[in-house]
């Protein structure tokens, strides 16, 4: 009933979604039963007598979600980093490769292997910078994802990966491939090869950082 003095509205509210990450107790239907008869009792001209309050997940919107993750994979690849680029960023960061090859040192025995080592890591990491960058643009929520996931992944590397566990290259392989896994489940839009990439970028970034280190055995 419309509340005497009050003109009818135009609009007419029928339901609100409260969207939720997840959904699995039926108390919280009660509650938005409850909630939605208290608007009704109002009485505003613009509640609908049979308004609602619906409650969702992520989940009810799989059609959208998959229409935000299907850009095309063109405009998400990098262009390749050249030798110029990788090189002039080496000589602004010299104590970031250095603190990489500082760790790498612990498990492997080759100068010349760690050499190489180094330089590819750099490779990915400049590449997946590059990647991320593009995705801000075009894939926001995507970007923001990524984001989140690589620095939960960071938080919890001491806690799974502890210096001195299976401190060998492995270390690193198994590390990088469980977070191309989390990435490719995550966020379709990814191909399997961008997936890795970032993956290793981040293993990169965290070598060249604190997160993740390796028992010195010498």
């Amino acid at each position: 009933m419309t509340p005497t003095g009050c003109p009818k509205s135009p609009v007419s509210l029928q339901r609100y979604v409260f969207l939720v990450h997840r959904h699995d107790s039926r108390l919280l239907i009660n509650h938005a039963s409850k909630k939605a008869a208290e608007v009704v009792d109002w009485g505003l001209s613009f509640i609908d007598p049979g308004f609602r309050i619906v409650v969702e997940t992520d989940d009810d919107y799989g059609v959208e979600r998959e229409a935000i993750h299907a850009l095309p994979a063109p405009l998400l690849e990098p262009e390749d980093i050249s030798d110029d680029d990788r090189e002039s960023w080496a000589a602004g960061n010299k104590d970031l490769r250095q603190t990489a090859y500082s760790k790498l040192q612990k498990i492997q025995t080759s100068s010349g292997t760690i050499d190489g080592v180094v330089e590819t890591l750099t490779k990915q990491y400049l590449k997946g910078e590059n990647t991320l960058e593009r995705l801000r643009a075009i894939s926001p929520e995507v970007h923001r994802g990524i984001i989140a996931a690589r620095a939960q992944r960071e938080e919890l590397l001491a806690l799974e990966y502890p210096p001195g566990f299976n401190d060998t290259q492995g270390k690193m392989v198994e590390i990088s491939k469980e977070f191309a896994k989390s990435l490719l489940n995550d966020y379709p839009i990814l191909s399997d090869s961008m997936a890795s990439m970032l993956a290793w970028s981040a293993v990169a970034d965290w070598l060249m950082r604190c997160p993740l280190d390796f028992e010195d055995v010498s």
